[in-house]
């Protein structure tokens, strides 16, 4: 085999790897979009018949150390002067955490996160949605749990 024939081996390999991490990527970030969606459904029927007015929006993400561009759905609850804004961050994080979605709470003259949405955690005890209050204050996503941490917002 010549020089010129084990190169263009080699980048064939490179570039088959390349497109098996892409499509891999695609994948995860197919399923943070249901998920997201999913999730922001429940909110809303949780809330229904209240005076809460719920607004989705799209954002849109790029994968870090990726080309991957997608659009996510974004939930804006409105009650009164307050609003609670669920704003996903993106999807790969370090310890053991796939898709997060930011919570953040404003009040006239204020605006602060409240707690974090993970799709998954790995540090968590449970499967599926985990409200992260900090590192080590992980709570199920749960119809409770979650009236519990949006107490601010009523």
């Amino acid at each position: 085999m010549s020089a010129k024939d084990d190169f263009l081996k080699k980048m064939e390999a490179n570039q088959s790897a390349a497109q098996a991490d892409d499509n891999a990527i695609k994948s995860k970030v197919a399923e943070f979009q249901r998920e997201t969606d999913l999730l922001f459904e429940t909110i809303k029927s949780w809330l229904r018949d209240t005076a809460i007015q719920a607004e989705v929006t799209q954002k849109t993400l790029t994968v870090e150390s990726s080309s991957v561009t997608y659009k996510i759905s974004v939930l804006k609850l409105t009650n009164g002067s307050k609003t609670l804004q669920f704003m996903p961050e993106g999807l790969f994080y370090m310890f053991g955490v796939t898709g997060s979605i930011q919570v953040a709470l404003s009040t006239p003259g204020s605006h602060k996160a409240i707690f974090e949405l993970h799709m998954k955690n790995t540090r968590a005890n449970c499967d599926g949605w985990v409200i992260a209050k900090s590192s080590s204050d992980l709570t199920p996503f749960n119809e409770d749990n979650f009236f519990n941490s949006i107490g601010a917002f009523a």
